[in-house]
């Protein structure tokens, strides 16, 4: 076979060219979706072979619900002073069709729908816009960006004045000519992951959504405008109703609410039991204390029916009522496929986590929510202990709910000892950065000890004037001593102090650990030079974790915590020293 012919032959076959196209959107990942979409837009006016796999490719992930609907351009009309907002006084646009629908503008609309496998309306599942050159292949996307960003400086992101600002709204009308021009079938019907957002109790857009197909079902609660509170309670459990009966496929659920609080975990429970589907992940509300379930309303809720949960993350509060408070504890019923738990602590009562009832669980994460004192720390470390003691790991995040709220005492290892006793702790992670708290080499020692299965240790720590407070060289000398399957290392500060260097550089028999590959340090604290004894202790650290891999610890790796300059001039002087031992 020529090559022309090889190369006619590609050109005939849609399936390779698909596979191309995906295989560049992966190649371009690193450059964000911008540069992904522009190219295969590129692609999609480079012939007629091009056009529609690559456009398959390119309408596979969109991050708003906007670029479709432009693609009717002859019907679309925006009303830039639309529906108003009485109760702060602002209007806001508002898409309306005032024209029937163009019959090939609307082959044109299901032919890219129907390549749309992720819609995510309040953020770009990617993080990026789209480049203005893919408006030429019908593609405008309105993603609101990522809102995942992790902020070390502001817990308490008031960004609604932003989201308002952003808001456009999308006549119920619209909905109501695309579910005819469809024969009442889905949009979407490819559509595997969606994420929503609900305005209006009245909404219905949603059933038109979502497809058999969907996977994943993230929902969003926001009131733009003013709705009783009982046209909410009453309209949601039924639209939770008809989208589970519509989607039986669905294995993960998120719903997340700033303004609705999430009050119908029930039913959808019920339903879920109800219509055969088999939920993996539940994912609620977790940021809020108005959206927390009361430890009593856990049992209640009656989790334990999803038999195929796997996964669930929720926010708790401990019950005000008399009759609890007099009451035994109930508690959930034993849930054996359950591996994964994330708790948002609004309580700080220990009480709340006797609640859960998981001897297969395998994670827990807690997110406090509360200032506590060293006697109710213990108390709670103690009771999960003792509660999950099959967990291989733990993720703590002890960041108070309110910031500016006075600082509570610092937190002593006794505090958190009641940890030491779970046995099986592979990965442990601890963020201390808004607490006041404060871990210690004596407390890393203790953990490298304690838990000798351990393969991943994070910490981060608050910032303080006296750098003294912060882990140092004994932490990592702990960390060589005993932790014998450690493999990678995240400390958001350390502290290399001259003079705890000078009285452990000469020490004769330093360990060593084998196995540890990355070491990530985001704020180094460094006093001892630039000359004599700055090389000498990276020599040291070369000494104790000889097969670091210096590329994987510095910012090119993978971790949570990116180094710095400081850290990376370690990095690059045991580079620098490994390389002359082999010249």
């Amino acid at each position: 076979m020529t090559s022309s012919s090889a190369s006619q032959s590609v050109l005939c076959n849609a399936d390779i060219l698909l596979r191309i196209f995906e295989a560049l959107k992966e190649v371009l990942s690193p450059e964000g979706t911008s540069r992904q979409r522009t190219e295969l837009a590129q692609c999609t006016r480079v012939c007629k072979a091009f056009e529609d796999p690559a456009a398959r490719v390119l309408w596979a992930e969109i991050g708003d619900i906007l670029p479709l609907l432009e693609l009717l351009p002859s019907s679309l009309f925006l009303i830039r002073e639309g529906r108003e907002d009485q109760d702060i006084d602002r209007q806001y646009p508002t898409y309306v069709l005032n024209k029937e629908i163009d019959p090939q503008e609307w082959e044109r609309f299901r032919r890219h729908a129907s390549s749309v496998r992720i819609l995510a309306a309040t953020s770009d599942p990617a993080g990026n816009e789209v480049s203005k050159e893919d408006e030429d292949c019908g593609y405008d996307a309105r993603g609101h960006g990522d809102e995942d960003s992790d902020s070390e400086d502001n817990d308490d992101d008031d960004s609604e004045g932003e989201e308002l600002d952003d808001y456009t709204a999308i006549s119920a009308s619209i909905w109501t000519y695309l579910m005819r021009q469809n024969a009442y079938q889905p949009l979407l019907p490819g559509i595997r992951y969606l994420e929503w957002e609900i305005d209006d109790p009245s909404s219905t857009e949603l059933l038109w959504l979502v497809a058999p197909s969907l996977r994943r079902l993230h929902l969003g609660f926001r009131t733009i405008m003013t709705f009783p509170e009982e046209e909410w309670s009453l309209s949601i459990p039924l639209l939770f109703r008809s989208v589970i009966k519509l989607t039986p496929l669905l294995t993960h659920l998120t719903i997340s609410s700033k303004n609705v609080p999430v009050q119908y975990i029930q039913s959808i429970v019920a339903d879920c039991k109800g219509h055969g589907v088999a939920l993996r992940v539940l994912e609620l509300e977790r940021d809020y204390p108005e959206c927390a379930l009361d430890h009593e309303v856990i049992w209640e809720h009656k989790f334990v029916e999803l038999e195929d949960l796997q996964d669930l993350k929720l926010a708790v509060v401990y019950s005000q009522l008399p009759a609890y408070r007099s009451s035994e504890l109930r508690v959930m019923e034993e849930h054996r496929n359950l591996r994964a738990l994330t708790i948002a602590d609004h309580s700080g009562r220990e009480e709340v986590y006797r609640a859960f009832k998981a001897p297969n669980l395998r994670s827990l994460t807690v997110v406090h929510k509360t200032r506590l004192k060293v006697s109710a720390w213990r108390r709670i470390c103690d009771t999960i202990a003792s509660q999950f003691s099959s967990i291989t790991a733990i993720h703590i995040d002890f960041r108070p709910f309110s910031p500016g709220t006075p600082r509570s005492d610092d937190m002593p290892s006794a505090a958190v000892q009641p940890l030491f006793e779970l046995p099986n702790i592979e990965v442990a992670s601890f963020d201390l950065r808004h607490s006041g708290f404060i871990m210690s080499d004596a407390d890393v020692a203790a953990m490298a000890e304690a838990w000798p299965q351990l393969t991943s240790l994070s910490l981060k720590q608050p910032h303080f004037f006296d750098r003294a407070l912060g882990l140092g060289i004994p932490a990592l000398l702990s960390l060589a001593r005993s932790g014998a399957k450690l493999k990678t290392v995240h400390f958001h500060s350390l502290n290399l102090s001259s003079k705890t260097f000078s009285e452990t550089r000469n020490e004769k028999g330093l360990p060593c650990n084998q196995s540890l590959r990355s070491v990530r340090v985001r704020s180094l604290w460094n006093d001892l030079g630039e000359a004599e004894e700055f090389p000498a202790f990276c020599m040291f650290m070369d000494t104790l974790f000889p097969n670091l891999d210096v590329n994987e610890s510095g910012d090119g790796g993978s971790g949570e915590i990116q180094g710095r300059k400081e850290w990376a001039d370690v990095l690059h002087c045991i580079r620098e020293s490994r390389r002359s031992r082999l010249t």
